[in-house]
């Protein structure tokens, strides 16, 4: 939920966090675990949704800078030369990313000039395939320990033809994100040993580690007062995303929210 260490996290966000998942709705406490990748998740309906409504889907794209004439957007100019004019502009990107697109004469102006006292907090996820099943649930939490969560992915996706496939999760790893694949593992084993005695006659045969250093904004309570909201000094160009203004800490809920938020300002713009 936090991605950080308790003595950094901020209580304020924590709070609210466990108010709205506890407090509110039945249903707003539900766990779901997808069964399929996050692209299939969200990227593909989310680009059927534009396409079906005349939209242009531009991939393996990157922006190299918003254009800007006096305050207002008028579109963004792509890597590759590419312009694309705009009336409104919406940016979904990470705060880190920001900054550097933006023209050099906003740049040290509110909200962009805050975005360098945003800091990271990084998540490795480790990827165990072994010759045999040993954990009998879909998922489990750790307590002290260094894996935080372990998910069966084969349980989980219903996949018959691999025999043992977990996937484990280790949140805020300022610590050991440094580390190499090799020192990681053991640790891996040895805690699933711990936990699962069966493990101990289990052969690892496959692993991946995927370090995220910037895996999100850390939540302390020393950033939240420079959280942005959607609205900009640039009158037709707003912002979304988990590290905005949300009221929660990096969370899909909280991404999900400033996007509706930044689309209920163009909408309100429209002539």
């Amino acid at each position: 939920m936090m991605n950080e260490h308790p003595e950094r996290a901020s209580a304020l966000l924590f709070a609210r966090s466990l108010r709205a998942t506890f407090l509110a709705r039945k249903s707003d406490s539900a766990i779901l675990i997808p069964q399929i990748g996050q692209t299939e998740l969200y990227a593909r309906e989310a680009e059927r949704v534009i396409v079906e409504n005349k939209g242009v889907v531009f991939t393996n794209t990157e922006v190299g800078a918003v254009e800007v004439t006096g305050s207002k957007v008028i579109g963004v100019r792509l890597k590759n030369g590419r312009r694309v004019s705009a009336k409104h502009v919406i940016s979904a990107l990470p705060y880190f990313a920001l900054r550097k697109i933006m023209p050099a004469g906003v740049r040290n102006e509110k909200p962009f000039v805050d975005l360098s006292k945003f800091e990271s907090s990084p998540i490795i996820s480790l990827h165990l395939w072994f010759d045999r099943e040993f954990m009998n649930v879909d998922y489990v939490g750790f307590i002290g320990r260094t894996l935080q969560w372990v998910f069966n992915r084969r349980r989980i996706v219903g996949d018959s033809k691999t025999t043992g496939y977990l996937s484990a999760v280790l949140s805020g790893a300022y610590d050991i994100v440094d580390e190499p694949k090799e020192k990681l593992i053991p640790v891996a084993l040895q805690e699933l040993r711990e936990v699962f005695p069966e493990a101990r006659q289990a052969k690892l045969i496959h692993s991946v580690v995927i370090k995220e250093k910037r895996a999100t904004f850390s939540a302390t309570n020393e950033i939240e007062p420079f959280r942005p909201a959607p609205e900009t000094p640039i009158r037709n160009f707003y912002l979304a995303g988990d590290w905005t203004n949300t009221g929660l800490p990096a969370t899909i809920e909280g991404a999900v929210m400033s996007g509706f938020r930044a689309a209920d300002l163009v909408e309100n713009a429209l002539p």
